[in-house]
């Protein structure tokens, strides 16, 4: 059962027909004629929304354009979409945040504290149950 697309985002479908403007401006062969140009974007456009991508205009604006970009220095003749998500560049990582945080004196003094009486927790449980068990210490 397959799913149906969603719907493309704007900034997507714009990259899409920009791109594919730029590929009928290089009169390739086997590109479709002026009348066909329209249905021809419909079905780049449904094979962009077929792939398995969430579309996010920060991570994504670009790489589309890239592709085309690249495209256009690769291709001899009408491409099909397949070669333009061929060349889609990966998404870019993701920034980290930074985390650079050293404890005061007053905390690390309190932590220690904590920890010292966390242990003494443990000892007095491992105590009363060895003592329920008739287990000296």
């Amino acid at each position: 059962m397959t799913r149906a697309p969603k719907p493309l985002p704007a900034f997507v479908q714009q990259e899409v027909l920009r791109g594919l403007q730029k590929l009928v401006a290089l009169r390739l062969q086997g590109a479709p004629p002026e009348e066909g140009i329209k249905l021809t974007a419909a079905v780049w456009l449904e094979a962009m929304a077929a792939l398995p991508i969430d579309w996010d205009k920060q991570q994504d604006a670009g790489r589309i354009t890239a592709a085309f970009a690249q495209l256009a220095l690769d291709a001899e003749r009408w491409p099909p979409p397949k070669m333009l998500i061929e060349r889609l560049p990966k998404r870019p990582p993701l920034p980290q945040l930074a985390y650079d945080r050293t404890l005061t004196p007053v905390e690390r003094a309190r932590a220690q504290e904590n920890l010292q009486k966390i242990k003494q927790s443990i000892q007095d449980i491992a105590q009363k149950k060895g003592a329920r068990h008739g287990q000296k210490q």
